[in-house]
């Protein structure tokens, strides 16, 4: 039976108490595998040996030298430091901090370093959450080929991908929406459990297209849709544009290149034997974020020639195999992705992204008549989690006045969160509001220890948008229930979306 939650008293007028990896170079490559590749310029950083040990991730890779000024390191309490990335072997991160270099347990690091915005241009988005930025691609009946600078070879299974982007939009609500809505519903990091979400989201999102769900969406940038099975690119002289042919219920019809925003694959294999295996979120592994705005969920990382770990004092492995989550096989080059890393994140067992459990009951009193949902993995509006510039994976997206409550099945030590205003509340104001103004509120957490009663446990003071976000380590030993309050400070409840970042209990 679910326990009476804290009531909220609105505090509508009271007022209590860019991490730039490596050194910049100029390289120009041109685009190959006969496809319409115009040719990058990346950034290359200078080199510092990167090993990946056996255990939970297997492999060698080169990281990017990056100046202890330059980029920190985010304990899991919370704290940051500045810190050069040296290393990675089996449950271990090597830092440099102040010239010395230490070997930390990869469950006392919550992330290395800072993730890059998604690109603007061409991507693949995987079904286990993996985006892949692409120079070009192309398309036949069974496969995409794409063109990754920093993968040997890019030759995936249609079932596979989500979706293939061709262009995204300026504005970045409406960027982050679209991703959202390609992508589908947010991918779990942590493992599963019994306060995990109930509710397969693969199942429902198949469920409500069903009827669709044999066919290809093509989102044209006139924001119409059209349902059909892509076939491929029509061969063209170099000179003209480049068009899509697609299958529909009337016959074969030829989209342009230029007027297409994305493909949303079909989410039905051709075959029943072709179903890929359901496979539980991942207990263990990494995320790493590389320079292009790619986002890979990685289990494994192997010698591409032996197929096995590689020792970590050794250095001389030149091609990699990544296993992602989504199952799939990435060849790499090392020398080219050493410099391309510039987030690593360790996923542990015992942690739990909030963001991934079930709730027990939400609440939301408007200043006014709008109401205002919570979101998970996104902020109030729906848009990506940012803070100070910063884009975040995980957290929840709250709007003043508001409670979100949650049942703790297992005996949770540590609440853990960066609280802050998403800097959309100034975007939505075009950017010129002053920083009171760009939303203010109070982040409050209650607990329930067992005797029925809700208790205050935490009371933030007043936050305001364009601060830095706030980190919060809370002991929680004994609880059985945790409550998060969004109140409203100066101002009403003008801008105020209110982030926690990261916010997650072990």
């Amino acid at each position: 039976m679910n326990k009476p939650l804290p009531s909220m008293v609105p505090t509508w007028s009271s007022r209590p108490v860019r991490v730039e990896v490596g050194v910049d170079a100029a390289v120009t490559r041109d685009g190959g595998n006969g496809m319409h590749g115009a040719g990058r310029r990346r950034r290359v950083s200078s080199v510092a040996v990167f090993a990946w040990g056996a255990g939970l991730v297997c492999g060698v890779v080169c990281a990017a030298s990056v100046a202890a000024n330059d980029a920190t390191v985010q304990w899991q309490g919370g704290r940051q430091q500045k810190a050069e990335l040296a290393g990675i072997a089996a449950e271990r991160l090597f830092l440099r901090i102040d010239g010395q270099e230490s070997a930390v347990a990869a469950a006392e690091v919550h992330a290395w370093g800072r993730l890059r915005e998604p690109p603007r241009g061409p991507a693949f988005l995987l079904r286990g959450g993996s985006l892949i930025v692409v120079e070009d691609w192309n398309v036949s009946q069974d496969r995409i080929r794409g063109d990754a600078f920093w993968a040997t070879e890019l030759s995936l299974e249609r079932r596979l991908l989500r979706a293939a982007i061709l262009s995204w939009s300026t504005a970045p609500m409406t960027h982050d929406r679209e991703l959202r809505t390609w992508l589908g519903p947010a991918t779990p990091l942590s493992p599963p459990s019994s306060s995990a979400p109930s509710s397969d989201p693969s199942s429902a999102s198949s469920s409500s297209s069903s009827s669709s769900s044999a066919r290809d969406q093509l989102v044209l940038e006139s924001g119409d849709t059209v349902s059909g099975s892509v076939v491929g690119w029509e061969e063209a002289a170099n000179e003209e544009p480049r068009r899509l042919r697609v299958k529909l219920a009337r016959g074969e019809t030829r989209i342009a290149a230029d007027a297409i925003r994305a493909i949303i694959w079909s989410s039905r294999p051709s075959t029943a034997s072709e179903e890929p295996a359901k496979k539980p979120a991942s207990a263990t592994g990494w995320i790493l974020g590389l320079r292009d705005g790619s986002l890979l969920r990685c289990e494994r990382i192997e010698d591409q020639e032996t197929g096995t770990a590689v020792n970590g004092a050794a250095t001389a492995a030149s091609s990699l195999r990544l296993k992602l989550r989504d199952g799939i096989d990435l060849t790499c080059n090392s020398a080219v992705l050493r410099d391309e890393l510039v987030f690593v994140q360790p996923l542990a067992p015992r942690v739990r992204f909030l963001s991934d459990m079930e709730t027990n009951g939400y609440r939301h009193v408007p200043l006014f008549s709008l109401p205002w949902g919570f979101e998970r993995d996104a902020n109030a509006a729906g848009g990506a989690l940012r803070c100070g510039g910063t884009r975040y994976l995980k957290g929840l997206g709250m709007h003043a006045t508001s409670r979100l409550a949650f049942s703790l099945a297992e005996p949770f030590r540590r609440f853990q969160a960066r609280l802050g205003i998403d800097d959309a509340a100034a975007n939505r104001a075009g950017g010129q509001l002053a920083a009171g103004k760009r939303g203010s509120v109070i982040f409050r957490v209650y607990l329930d220890r067992g005797a029925g009663k809700w208790e205050s446990a935490f009371a933030s003071g007043v936050v305001r948008g364009g601060e830095a976000p706030l980190p919060l380590d809370l002991d929680i030993t004994g609880a059985q229930g945790l409550a998060l309050i969004v109140d409203a400070a100066d101002h009403g409840d003008q801008g105020d979306l209110a982030n926690w970042l990261d916010a997650r209990v072990e």
